[in-house]
């Protein structure tokens, strides 16, 4: 079992908040070669019995020293994990969440083009008050 970025409690509270119900154990993907994990898996009644079911990948950025060497390993990271999941689980979406610091910094002044390009799914999580502060499909 991968170890889990040090904010991953804030964003399963925030999704918690948002009236997502998080699975306390990340999904695996079986590959052919080894098993991957996503952090989160959760599910939200949409209306009477029609659920969404999410898989959500969280990078904290950390280290603001390394800060574009860790944008290269969350893009591609998510980049291969939603090519399995659109294979082996078609109904789920997959999402990168990011802090709201990572979002306003990085991200917008670099990183953006490359994520709308790739069509890559964000959810901004203000870790201090531990709340969405945006969905970017």
């Amino acid at each position: 079992m991968p170890a889990l970025d040090r904010c991953h409690p804030q964003v399963v509270r925030a999704l918690e908040k948002a009236g997502w119900v998080v699975d306390p154990k990340p999904f695996s993907i079986g590959t052919p070669m080894n098993t991957l994990f996503a952090d989160i898996e959760a599910e939200r009644l949409l209306g009477e019995n029609v659920e969404r079911i999410i898989l959500v990948e969280v990078k904290c950025f950390a280290d603001r020293d390394a800060m574009m060497n860790e944008v290269y390993t969350a893009l591609g990271q998510y980049l291969i994990y939603r090519s399995l999941v659109r294979q082996l689980y078609p109904l789920r979406a997959i999402y990168l969440a990011i802090p709201n610091y990572a979002y306003h910094g990085v991200f917008t002044k670099i990183a953006m083009p490359v994520v709308k390009e790739a069509a890559i799914k964000l959810i901004v999580v203000d870790l201090a008050d531990e709340v969405i502060e945006q969905w970017l499909e």
